[in-house]
């Protein structure tokens, strides 16, 4: 370090040295000084020769006899010399001491300077006594930059630790080290050092360099503490990475994944990325273990954890450019088994067929994946409905059918039931009981038992579990006209504001033994009090001028308000429709009601075959649901409906990067040439339109709830399925597809509200609202339907203009295209969920003068929509007013 050449300042003060040096001989008035004069000539030449640290260093030490030195000249060129350059080596008070003594007074200037530099060194320690951390490192800094020859080491480790407070973790290690080479303290430096090698590392190499450092550092001092937790803490890492190789080795999963499951929270990249990976990879083992044990499936909700383990470890491989390697193929390996296990036949396919492509020579046993694919195909076809009770399909056909089927049903649910199961079987005891209840409800329906028994299988969705918000009714009379049916066995459970202005709720009877559930109706209104008549029981006191008057009624008013609403879609079919009214009931509760009427558009005569562009959008959507199960998986394929592949479609090819995809494969289908046909810009597209495609199915639903920290993962993942070039193969193939597995998909605005007085938009400001939706008064499905809020301000700016604008639970804030089912079952009380959005800050400023419903279909039907609690507030200043839309209660 000593020979490095002089800062700039350093420079300076040297060719001060020449200058002074320079100034001819001493003028002497002794013989005795010429001795001292060649002396100082003699210290001083190597700094005129060469300026370096090194000589700077030595000039200091050759001139320290001559400070003392009987000549006065010389002692006081010596003197003021010495001092600037020990200034340049940052020993700002050795040369105070130096220049105090000398009693010439021409000094005065540079002792000013040094009295400053050792008064910084003061302001430092204060600075750290405050805690005041940036001001001491701004001091060191500054000492540091004016010692241009190394310095004092206590202001490079004052700097490093200030430096380490602040996070500077590189510039404290170089910082601690520099201090360490100019001798100052070993333990101080070490510390330093091995604090900011833990922060740094990035790899087990630099976990081992900082183990190293903690263990330099506990040789001086065994009781440092702060050693001492770096140590615990490393150590800590590699006893956590033996134990789950261990278990690993032994089978012990559940002790190896406990220990993965600790290593992935660490903030050490590849410590994290690596234990993703390893607990991918040891998930596939458990369940590959389980199935040569004879394990034919596992609950979907146990090998949730496992999946997403594997979906992030396969994106975190793709960040890093491993997408070949033998971690992606082990990856892919494990996951496929969980998919085998959970029965998402179609996901450990598609897994097995990106193994596949890969060109590997690990061994992983393709064979009995394949084998057990296939095995699980053909273990989990839909069980015989009948079997599943216990019956035969002959026992339908007598006529006391349902008598049958409803003692059947009540004798297994009463075994099968969760609560009358341990503890430890309660998941399989759940799972074979809604695969109970779902037989029963099929069996139960003349219509759904019909469809079964000509089709062989059935489309049901299954209703919500009951949720404790539901209101309770125990004694009142039957309306469900059921058969053999008692009402002192069952619970009727409705929601208040699904009460109608007649008072009939619809809602559950609950069986309060065996769990039986039915939908059905009932008068929930409170039988007529027998009120006392204050005015023919006590004679004049109602008579007027006594400030007497006849009580009046508390109940509120039920009643139907029919609203007058309009399409406010440009283009409609002769068929669609759109009504609205207010439904008000006896608790004072009321609901804005929409039924949407949609029409479908039907081939003419002339209708031969589908146009190549027409065919290119429905590969396109094809492509959708191949990623959609590559990503989420089979299991969960209800999340992606035909609205959002349309929405997704749509919205993904008007991105800028992907805009000419559906051109591209329109060419292909047609047998034409592309027009930009090389792999590498087909593979752009591809990528392009598989990023987008993926963050626009998390904002429609499609991903679930909690997917937002996993969406880069998704990308990855997605981006990395495309690039196989099956998929360009299939994608890109002539000829025109010979089936069409797509529906056509209808939306409808209508306009609602135009007299809202309401304030401009503001920062903090967010539009809320409670919906509920319903194909029909008979249906709670909402598979084929969405909706959503919108408005349109005085600008022409419409919310729905804004697909970046999302509500709380990370879905675009006004596309009907947003699947709530999840949001329903796991948010929702009784399908009512609540929205809140936050408004867009383009629209700050604007005012909304128009209230608008969107509605969207798969095929012809109708659409419910209910609306309550419209209103906007806001959440930063809540001074502002709340503007109601909607309110949620009349009042009389």
């Amino acid at each position: 370090m000593r020979a490095r050449p002089l800062s700039a300042l350093a420079s300076r003060l040297v060719l001060l040295c020449a200058v002074l040096s320079a100034r001819g001989t001493f003028v002497l008035a002794e013989p005795r000084c010429a001795d001292d004069a060649q002396a100082y000539a003699r210290a001083t030449h190597a700094l005129r020769r060469t300026a370096t640290c090194a000589s700077v260093f030595e000039t200091i030490d050759s001139l320290r006899p001559l400070a003392e030195s009987t000549c006065a000249e010389t002692r006081r060129r010596s003197r003021r010399l010495r001092a600037e350059l020990l200034g340049v080596g940052g020993r700002w008070e050795d040369a105070l001491e130096t220049l105090v003594r000398d009693d010439s007074g021409s000094s005065d200037g540079l002792v000013g300077k040094i009295k400053e530099m050792v008064a910084s060194s003061f302001a430092i320690d204060r600075a750290r006594e405050r805690g005041d951390w940036r001001r001491a490192y701004a001091l060191a800094d500054a000492s540091a930059k004016a010692s241009a020859c190394g310095g004092d080491p206590r202001t490079y480790q004052r700097r490093a630790d200030a430096a380490l407070e602040l996070g500077m973790h590189g510039r404290a290690y170089v910082d601690a080290k520099t201090a360490l080479a100019l001798g100052g303290s070993v333990v101080e430096a070490f510390e330093t050092m091995a604090v900011a090698m833990r922060a740094l590392a990035d790899s087990i190499e630099r976990l081992t360099d900082a183990d190293a450092l903690a263990l330099s550092c506990l040789r001086r001092s065994p009781e440092n503490t702060v050693c001492l937790g770096v140590t615990k803490t490393v150590r800590g890492i590699f006893k956590r990475r033996r134990r789950a190789i261990e278990g690993e080795e032994a089978w012990d999963w559940d002790v190896a994944l406990e220990a993965l499951r600790e290593l992935r929270n660490e903030t050490i990249e590849e410590v994290r990325v690596d234990a993703l990976v390893a607990s991918c990879r040891v998930f596939g083992k458990r369940e590959r273990a389980r199935w040569k044990s004879g394990t034919m499936k596992a609950p979907a909700r146990a090998l949730a954890g496992a999946l997403d383990a594997c979906t992030d470890a396969l994106g975190e491989l793709m960040l890093r450019g491993d997408s070949s390697g033998e971690a992606t193929a082990n990856s892919y390996y494990a996951r496929a088994w969980i998919r085998v296990l959970g029965a998402n036949i179609d996901g450990a396919s598609i897994d097995l067929a990106g193994l596949e492509a890969l060109s590997s020579s690990w061994t992983l046993d393709i064979d009995a994946l394949r084998e057990a694919i296939e095995k699980a195909r053909e273990a989990n076809r839909q069980k015989d409905l009948y079997s599943i009770l216990g019956l035969k399909r002959e026992d339908a056909k007598g006529e006391d059918w349902l008598r049958v089927l409803k003692r059947a049903y009540r004798k297994l649910a009463l075994l099968l039931h969760p609560d009358k199961n341990p503890v430890e079987d309660k998941e399989e005891a759940e799972e074979k009981f809604n695969e109970l209840v779902r037989a029963y409800k099929v069996l139960s329906s003349e219509t759904l038992r019909r469809e079964y028994d000509e089709t062989g299988k059935v489309s049901l969705e299954m209703d919500n579990t009951m949720n404790g918000d539901w209101s309770n009714d125990e004694n009142r009379e039957d309306k469900a006209g059921k058969d053999d049916f008692n009402t002192e066995e069952y619970v009727f459970r409705y929601d208040k504001r699904d009460i109608g202005a007649d008072g009939r709720a619809r809602g559950e009877w609950v069986h309060k033994q065996s769990g039986e559930r039915f939908t059905g109706e009932r008068d929930v209104r409170p039988e007529p009090e027998q009120r006392e008549d204050v005015c023919t029981k006590r004679r004049g006191y109602c008579i007027a001028g006594r400030g007497g008057a006849e009580p009046a009624h508390s109940q509120h008013t039920s009643s139907v308000e029919q609203v007058v609403v309009k399409f406010h879609t440009q283009t409609t079919l002769p068929g669609d429709s759109v009504a609205a009214r207010i439904v008000r009931n006896h608790f004072g509760l009321q609901i804005m009601e929409f039924l949407f009427v949609f029409d479908v558009n039907l081939p003419g005569d002339d209708f031969v075959s589908r146009t190549p562009r027409v065919t290119a959008k429905s590969r396109l959507r094809r492509l959708v649901r191949t990623l959609h199960a590559a990503l989420v998986g089979g299991d969960t394929s209800s999340l992606l409906t035909s609205i959002i592949e349309e929405r997704v479609v749509d919205l993904s090819i008007s991105t800028e990067s992907v805009r000419t995809i559906v051109d591209y494969v329109a060419s292909a289908v047609a047998g034409q040439a592309q027009r930009s046909g090389s792999p590498h810009h087909t593979m752009n597209l591809l990528d392009g339109f598989a990023s987008q495609a993926t963050r626009e199915m998390r904002r429609l639903g499609a991903l679930g709830l909690n997917s937002d920290e996993r969406t880069d993962a998704f990308v990855r993942v997605a981006r990395n399925m495309v690039a196989n070039p099956l998929v360009a193969s299939r994608l890109l193939s002539p000829g025109d597809d010979s089936v069409d597995e797509s529906h056509e998909v209808r939306s409808l605005d209508a306009l609602w509200r135009e007299d809202v007085s309401c304030r401009a938009f503001e920062e903090g400001d967010v539009l809320s609202y409670e919906m509920k939706l319903a194909e029909s008064e008979d249906s709670d499905d909402v598979r084929s339907i969405s909706a959503a809020l919108d408005f349109e301000t005085d600008s022409g700016l419409r919310l729905g203009s804004f697909p970046e604008a999302v509500d709380q639970f990370g879905f675009t804030a006004a596309a009907p295209s947003v699947n709530f089912r999840d949001v329903i079952n796991q948010n929702g009380t009784n399908g009512w969920i609540t929205r809140r959005v936050i408004i867009p800050r383009e629209l700050f400023g604007a005012t909304p003068s128009t209230w608008l419903v969107a509605a969207s279909r798969i095929e012809a039907g109708r659409a419910r929509v209910r609306i309550r609690d419209a209103k906007i507030l806001n959440t930063i200043d809540s001074d502002l007013d709340i503007v109601h839309i909607f309110h949620s209660k009349h009042f009389l």
